[in-house]
């Protein structure tokens, strides 16, 4: 189920579908592709930056889980996640661009292919129900304003939202069940 350490182990499975999927053909070392923003990679050729956390509404609406007789677990929360993932090349400028753009395409061809984040990819802690991955439909104004927002000027780059991500809660409340019952039945007499 979700525990807290879902958002992490979201994180690390589109990690390990990337780095599965594009070393050594695209990226040479599987530490190149990793969880980090955009102004601070590192090392990192690819990186997947959650930019930001909002609520499900696709998952609005679930109700108290029983468990057991006497106690009920709160509903969880269903998150969207949004991811933006950056090409950072180190080459000559001349084949940069070049190169970047094929890694992205490559990169576009790996989430069309898998449309629902596959179990080999997601740790423990993540809930059964299926993690879809879908591209943002996002205008070029909101993309600058994400990356403005830290301070950074716009790097081309891909935007995902991974989701119904499961936030299970913590919180249970006792309650009290019929336990007995008891029905008569009484007979009137008509006039």
């Amino acid at each position: 189920m979700g525990t807290y350490k879902v958002i992490e182990a979201t994180g690390e499975g589109l990690v390990k579908l990337l780095r599965k999927e594009l070393v050594p053909e695209f990226v040479e070392h599987e530490e190149e592709i990793d969880l980090c923003c955009p102004d601070e990679k590192g090392d990192a050729i690819v990186s997947i930056c959650l930019y930001d956390i909002s609520q499900s509404e696709e998952m609005a609406g679930v109700g108290m889980q029983n468990r057991g007789l006497t106690r009920q677990k709160y509903p969880s929360l269903f998150l969207n996640l949004h991811y933006m993932i950056t090409v950072h090349v180190q080459s000559d400028r001349k084949f940069r661009a070049r190169q970047e753009q094929k890694l992205m395409g490559r990169i576009l061809q790996i989430f069309a292919a898998s449309r629902i984040l596959a179990e080999e990819y997601l740790l423990e802690g993540v809930p059964e129900n299926p993690v879809k991955i879908q591209m943002e439909k996002l205008s070029f104004d909101e993309k600058t304003k994400i990356y403005s927002g830290m301070g950074k000027p716009y790097q081309n780059s891909l935007f995902y939202r991974v989701f119904p991500v499961e936030l299970e809660s913590t919180e249970e409340k006792k309650v009290h069940r019929v336990t007995h019952m008891d029905f008569s039945v009484k007979e009137e007499k008509m006039r």
